[in-house]
């Protein structure tokens, strides 16, 4: 059989975050094995902080016209048979998708819909979008989702099938490289409390940091000795939000340690050191960071806004006050919230897709 060559579109660390972080992981994989031919990375990044990723990882910037314009000629000029998706939502792909599909013509494709609110945003699109957003999913000869409900709603909303493959590695961690000053820094904080809980995201609303700070400030009140590590990766551009989640901060700045874009092998050393971690999404995919904060003893706590891994704690959606209740429980019973059997291997099930899949004549 011929080795499969793949092309895989999306984004790329760093930054680290959102579909970035499968993407990488799939591609390690990938180099990782003497099965495929080559693999190489179309990085859409709106970072131009960003642009020296590696040989094979082709960072595309600029404005949006920009960006498509590059990212078309890109993947018209590689010549891999397999072209991989990665999108965390609609937004307008659903447009220039169309396009980007149309210099795949000759390869096979594949459709990864990472994001959680998939399901959400196209109820609530018009007629002319959902039909748009058919007809282009309808297009990839293979479609991957991240959890059952979008499983389901492609099926019974739309008859496509699709397959569910979210991304997860085991956690490769060294603590001998960790940075000293971040060390120093955590050990000191750590000291400090009785539970410290960890937070990861992006500080966008659906993530839900405005619910957990408000949680951190009642049980404070109830005189509960709590420390929050914040791990952030992006903000919104919306300034009014900003403010809010500032004055937050401002309120618990001797309770909370607030970190930018870590390096991964520094992020596990938190979730190592940590207690408790809490994703109080208003949407969500499957979370990777959810299941790592698992393997390194987190007790874990999350919204009910989705499917969750049996034994993780959930609380109602976008209630602080039933997050305050789950956190209390958590805090008075360490046994509790400890997932069992974690299952990491799913990266080798996209590996398998490329190998299995046939290559257009």
């Amino acid at each position: 059989m011929k080795k499969q060559s793949i092309t895989l579109v999306g984004q790329f660390p760093p930054p680290n975050g959102g579909i970035s972080i499968p993407v990488k992981k799939i591609y390690k994989r990938i180099k990782k094995s003497e099965e495929f031919l080559d693999v190489n990375v179309v990085d859409i990044s709106y970072d131009n902080k960003y642009i020296n990723k590696g040989n094979s990882i082709y960072t595309i910037t600029g404005n949006k016209i920009c960006l498509f314009l590059k990212t078309l000629w890109t993947i018209f000029k590689k010549k891999n048979n397999i072209v991989h998706f990665h999108v965390a939502g609609f937004g307008m792909f659903f447009l220039v998708g169309h396009f980007l599909h149309y210099v795949c013509k000759d390869k096979v494709t594949i459709i990864t819909i990472h994001g959680g609110d998939f399901c959400l945003n196209y109820k609530n699109s018009n007629n002319l979008k959902k039909y748009l957003i058919y007809k282009l999913i309808k297009k990839f000869d293979k479609v991957i989702t991240v959890n059952v409900e979008q499983r389901k709603f492609l099926k019974q909303k739309l008859d496509i099938n699709s397959k569910v493959i979210p991304v997860f590695d085991t956690p490769q961690y060294n603590e001998e490289i960790v940075d000293l000053d971040l060390k120093e820094d955590i050990l000191e904080f750590n000291n400090k409390f009785d539970k410290v809980i960890i937070f990861t995201g992006m500080m966008l609303k659906y993530y839900g940091l405005e619910v957990l700070l408000n949680t951190i400030k009642h049980l404070i009140v109830k005189e509960y000795n709590l420390g929050l590590i914040i791990v952030l990766y992006g903000r919104q551009q919306d300034n009014k939000f900003n403010q809010k989640i500032d004055k937050l901060l401002n309120e618990l700045r001797g309770n909370t340690k607030l970190l930018n874009k870590l390096e991964q092998n520094n992020f596990y050393y938190l979730l190592n050191k940590a207690d408790i971690f809490i994703r109080p999404t208003f949407w969500d995919g499957d979370s990777s960071a959810l299941r790592e904060a698992a393997y390194f003893g987190n007790q874990v706590i999350a919204s009910d806004c989705t499917w969750r891994p049996n034994k993780v704690i959930t609380f109602k959606n976008k209630s602080y006050k039933d997050l305050s209740e789950k956190l209390i429980k958590v805090i008075k019973n360490e046994d509790i919230g400890k997932l069992d059997n974690i299952d990491f291997d799913n990266t080798a099930n996209i590996l398998e897709l490329y190998r299995t899949i046939n290559k257009k004549q």
